[in-house]
């Protein structure tokens, strides 16, 4: 990536200045946008404080290990809504088995992508970062990550290229306006589309802008300027997933289509949130059963459980075996 800003910027970003000059004086306000992107990007690794306390709160919050159990049901919520079971199951068996595709991950650059610093929006080399990175590797949290990612990548593939293609030259007017709608978004379009399908190059593109987009990567160029300004990292480190999934879900789950039509993302969204959730409870009162017996164990006294482990009454159990 430096080897490629050289050649385009030069080895001090002079020729990016220069024309960001030029832009300023021939329009300042797209001038002062574009100015402030290179300066977020620059000042990534500053504000050592506010570093510190980011990587701090992310070391109690994820790198103990709290965020890992809800990561394995993300795909319920993103990628599985968005482009169906189907999917989903031959994305999972490509990313393993097929050489194409694993070569289009590959590609990618997600399987040795920094998990932490595209989910974070930073990079840090401290003491403490290193903990975490240790931490969250140990606890599976950045292994789950890159999965879903990979998952989701393998997943585009063929939601690219064996349905939104194919839909696109179908006779009906309402399923053709839903696919180029949807291939715009990954910036594919009918000048893109041969005979022989989409170029690789905008495939993988799309592959990553997919994974990128659904599994909630950190990009300064489509979040508020403060998620990324480095004096509120220590404030924003987590907020920002709170932000990026429920405007995930309204664009892309919801809006994106229902305007065509198209109520199943929807549907599907709503029945793995119940599914994810009800995991997701299960394997925390299991993990508390293990924990308290070896206490009990140890002391001999029996623990009373907490106000979480009885929320799922009998009436929700039905509700969740007949989903």
């Amino acid at each position: 990536r430096r080897i490629a800003e050289i050649e385009r910027f030069g080895q001090t970003n002079e020729k990016l200045l220069r024309r960001l000059r030029f832009l300023e004086r021939v329009n300042p306000q797209e001038g002062k946008i574009l100015r402030d992107l290179l300066k977020t990007y620059q000042d990534y690794t500053k504000h050592s404080l506010s570093t510190t306390i980011a990587t701090a709160v992310s070391l109690i919050k994820i790198g103990l290990g709290t965020a890992t159990i809800p990561n394995m049901v993300q795909l319920l919520v993103s990628a599985i809504p968005k482009m169906g079971v189907s999917n989903f199951v031959i994305g999972s068996f490509n990313t393993l088995l097929n050489d194409i595709t694993k070569r289009r991950l590959t590609q990618t650059g997600l399987p040795n992508t920094n998990i932490m610093r595209v989910l974070w929006g930073y990079d840090e080399t401290s003491v403490l970062a290193k903990v975490n990175d240790k931490l969250t590797r140990f606890n599976w949290f950045q292994g789950v990550n890159r999965v879903n990612a990979l998952v989701t990548a393998a997943m585009a593939e063929r939601y690219i290229t064996q349905g939104l293609i194919l839909a696109s030259y179908s006779s009906w007017k309402w399923r053709k306006d839903w696919a180029w709608d949807m291939l715009s978004k990954l910036n594919i379009y009918p000048k893109d589309i041969t005979v022989k399908g989409v170029s690789e190059e905008k495939l993988i593109d799309a592959m990553y802008q997919m994974a990128s987009d659904l599994q909630l990567f950190s990009d300064i160029t489509s979040e508020p300027t403060l998620l990324s300004k480095p004096e509120w990292r220590w404030f924003t480190v987590l907020k920002r997933f709170g932000y990026k999934q429920p405007l995930m879900v309204f664009h892309k789950i919801i809006y994106d289509e229902l305007k065509h039509g198209n109520p199943l993302p929807l549907f599907r969204f709503f029945i793995g949130m119940f599914l994810g959730g009800a995991f997701t409870v299960w394997v925390y009162r299991k993990l508390y059963d293990l924990g308290t017996w070896g206490i009990e164990q140890a002391t001999g006294r029996t623990r009373e459980p907490p106000d979480w482990y009885t929320k799922w009454d009998d009436e929700d159990i039905s509700i969740y075996n007949k989903t």
